[in-house]
Order: C-alpha cells, then sequence, then structure tokens
C-alpha cells in the first residue's frame, strides 16, 4: 500500500477561532470578568446580541459596564459572534489592546535574531576577504615587483674599467643580494600557494553568506 510522504511537504493549517473566545482570553488576560450577553428578537424575526463587559480593571473596580450591539442576524449564535467581533473591535480602536499571535510573534523574533547572525557572518566574512585581497594585491605582487627588481640588478654586467677593490665590493654585494632574491622567491612562491588554496573558500563562504541572508 502506498502512504504519501505527509513529512516531505509543509502543510499549513487555518484553524479559525472564534471572536467569543478572544474576547474571553483577552478580558482574562485584563483580570476583568467574563463579558455578558443579552438577545434582543425584533419585529422582522432578527435577533440582535448585545456584549455588556468591564474594559479594564479600573472599570471593574467601579462596576462601570461597556456595551456593544453587534449587527441584526438570523440566529443567536451568528449574533453573539458578531457582538464578540464588535467588541474586539472597540477595545482596539478606542482603548488600543490588541490581540498578538504569540507563536507567530516568537517565530519573527527568531528569525529576526538569525538574520542578525548570518549579517554578522556576511559582515566578518567580506571583511576577511577584502583583507585577504589587500594583502594579495600590496604584498604579494609588490614582492613580485622586489624580486624582479632585484633579478634584473643583478644580471646587469660589472663595467671591466673600475678598480678592484671596487669590484670585489660589488661581488659581494650582488651574492648578498642573490641570497636575499631566493628567501624572497621562497616566500613569494609559499605565499601564492596559499592564495590558491584558500581564494576559492573565501570566495565560496562569501557567496553561501549572501545567499543566505537574501
Amino acid at each position: 500500500m502506498f502512504l504519501p510522504n505527509i513529512a516531505a511537504e509543509e502543510a499549513h493549517v487555518i484553524v479559525p477561532i472564534p471572536a467569543i473566545t478572544m474576547l474571553n482570553e483577552m478580558l482574562v488576560s485584563l483580570e476583568t470578568d467574563l463579558p455578558e450577553y443579552e438577545h434582543i428578537t425584533q419585529a422582522d424575526g432578527s435577533i440582535v446580541a448585545c456584549c455588556s463587559f468591564y474594559p479594564s480593571e479600573d472599570a471593574l473596580i467601579y462596576s462601570t459596564r461597556q456595551v456593544i450591539c453587534g449587527f441584526p442576524c438570523r440566529d443567536s449564535n451568528t449574533s453573539t459572534e458578531n457582538a464578540a467581533l464588535r467588541s474586539l473591535e472597540y477595545m482596539d480602536l478606542r482603548l488600543h489592546v490588541h490581540l498578538i499571535d504569540y507563536n507567530y510573534e516568537k517565530k519573527e523574533y527568531e528569525l529576526d535574531k538569525n538574520r542578525a547572525l548570518l549579517n554578522k557572518a556576511k559582515w566578518l566574512t567580506t571583511g576577511m576577504l577584502d583583507i585577504y585581497n589587500i594583502w594579495r594585491s600590496q604584498s604579494v605582487y609588490d614582492l613580485s615587483s622586489v624580486i624582479t627588481t632585484l633579478g634584473k640588478a643583478i644580471t646587469i654586467p660589472i663595467p671591466p674599467d673600475i678598480p678592484e677593490e671596487l669590484h670585489v665590493l660589488v661581488d659581494d654585494l650582488i651574492q648578498s643580494i642573490s641570497q636575499v632574491l631566493q628567501r624572497l622567491t621562497e616566500a613569494y612562491t609559499e605565499a601564492i600557494n596559499v592564495i590558491d588554496r584558500h581564494e576559492p573558500l573565501l570566495a565560496m563562504t562569501t557567496k553561501t553568506y549572501c545567499r543566505t541572508v537574501m
């Protein structure tokens, strides 16, 4: 028997919450009494529900009830729901008391934290790449230029008519430059190897963080 892989696909289920329930929970949170409903049957048979409640703790202390009536409806259940909905609108517009989806707010808070961490990681990675590019351009290739210049300097022919003492000094200088040139060449080769090993990784890491944050 074939069973669909439900877990493989994200499912969204819409669960409507009655306004009566939301109003009850709001008033409980405000530490007031639950609302009371009165139904009035009109001449045309329609029913109007009026919701009586304490909108705040102070109103409860001073026994000041707020009465909100709904629109005419065909049955008492619908009229009660309509009166509760209008009471919620009153709390929102007049008293600025709002209902908040706690799960949604918590999810958005966690997403904001993740976005901040990813942005920080992107900033750090971009900074590393910038430093690396500066080091590569200013240090490694400048070193290459120095090596080229020194290489040309030691290949310049020594004039045959210079004094013997100066000739000895020039030979010693060329030998010293050759040793330095050898060490610089080794350092340059190692630097190029480091670039070849780490440049793709840095580039790939930066692109990965960019895609994640976006």
